[in-house]
């Protein structure tokens, strides 16, 4: 998975990072428990991309989402499409940040 990739950048950053290996995994952790944001990998095993954007975005309408490797998703979905240009991913990182922060 290319999120896998990832993982240490964030993690050296500072971010506290859970890694689920399939969607529906990491769509019943956005339920159960308070992320700030939902980072996904494009190519996902088990329930489609639509359907796990849907299902999180009507469960917590103002959760950020990340898709890695998509061309742009959504209006409300921010997309780092591949080659993964690491300073396309801190920018949308950032923008998660800046949501977060306009918010309270």
């Amino acid at each position: 998975m290319l999120l896998k990739g990832l993982y240490g950048m964030l993690r050296d950053a500072g971010y506290e990072i859970e890694i689920a290996d399939y969607p529906a995994d990491a769509v019943q952790r956005v339920l159960k428990s308070a992320y700030k944001a939902l980072i996904m990998d494009s190519e996902p095993f088990g329930l489609s991309l639509d359907n796990a954007v849907s299902i999180v975005k009507s469960a917590r309408p103002d959760m950020p989402v990340v898709i890695i490797g998509e061309a742009p998703y959504s209006a409300d979905v921010l997309s780092v499409k591949e080659p993964i240009n690491l300073e396309d991913f801190k920018h949308a990182i950032h923008e998660i940040e800046n949501m977060a922060v306009s918010k309270y």
